[in-house]
């Protein structure tokens, strides 16, 4: 019988989970944005998944942790990414969340700045491509749930 092969922890590419944050104000479409803590980049909440924790619950908790968000994850996975940080691979998977509760103090606060943009800002200040990506896949879902639609104009703005 051959033994089992198992590849050590610093090659395996560590599951994270992430969420695509939006609501409407003033019947308009709004994406949360969130800067790293690093580089001050803009980009969507995102995280490790804990041990016993399921991704949707690990994506929602990392929305409440980093920006202070709350609400319900909607579909099915909006889009899958890897990056490298620290020299380690990280995928991450990314849902859509209608946010319901937005907190003006959260465990990230001072670390993290929060913005809500419409989707041509959010276009302007994400420089990643596979943020971009998930943003336009964001759209193209919200604006096929017409539950979410205050009217067609407001997707485009």
């Amino acid at each position: 019988m051959a033994e089992k092969s198992e590849r050590p922890e610093s090659n395996r590419a560590i599951s994270q989970a992430g969420v695509v944050p939006y609501r409407f104000t003033r019947s308009k479409l709004k994406i949360c944005l969130i800067t790293t803590r690093r580089s001050g980049l803009w980009g969507f909440p995102k995280g490790r998944i804990r041990k016993d924790e399921s991704v949707h619950d690990a994506a929602l908790n990392e929305a409440f942790e980093e920006a202070g968000l709350t609400g319900q994850i909607i579909g099915e996975v909006l889009g899958r990414y890897t990056y490298t940080k620290r020299n380690r691979q990280q995928t991450v998977e990314a849902f859509l969340m209608k946010v319901e509760r937005c907190n003006s103090d959260w465990k990230e606060s001072a670390e993290r700045e929060r913005c809500w943009v419409t989707p041509d800002e959010a276009r302007q200040l994400l420089t990643r491509i596979n943020l971009l990506e998930l943003l336009e896949e964001a759209i193209l879902r919200i604006s096929a749930t017409t539950d979410d639609l205050p009217d067609s104009s407001a997707v485009s703005a």
